[in-house]
Order: C-alpha cells, then sequence, then structure tokens
C-alpha cells in the first residue's frame, strides 16, 4: 500500500486518506514549527529580562 487509499465516505463522496509516511511527515512539520515558536519565544523572553536587568544596573537605558 504504496500510495493513498481511497474510500467512500458515508454520504458517497470519495475522502483520500493520508498514508503513514504523509501523516509522519505532516507530524514532524507540526513539532518544528511549534518547537521553533516556543524556542522564539522564550528567547524574546529571556532578552527582555536582560535587558531591563541591564537598565537596573546601569540606571539608565541599555543603548545610552
Amino acid at each position: 500500500m504504496t500510495g493513498k487509499v481511497t474510500r467512500l465516505h458515508k454520504r458517497g463522496k470519495k475522502v483520500d486518506w493520508l498514508t503513514k509516511g504523509e501523516r509522519r511527515a505532516r507530524l514532524a512539520d507540526r513539532q518544528e514549527q511549534w518547537t521553533g515558536q516556543w524556542t522564539a519565544l522564550a528567547k524574546a523572553f529571556i532578552e527582555a529580562l536582560l535587558g531591563e536587568e541591564i537598565q537596573e544596573l546601569l540606571g539608565r537605558p541599555a543603548h545610552k
């Protein structure tokens, strides 16, 4: 079973089901997107915290 499996839906409409390889590829893509989004969020959070800490230590904005 290398291709897509076509089955009849309850209403008589043909539905193409994904193969295992296609499901795995989609899952890997979703996991990669999720990981990228959380990494970017964590990076932005840490940079904001460090920026505030620098301002507190220097007593002025970081780039002045």
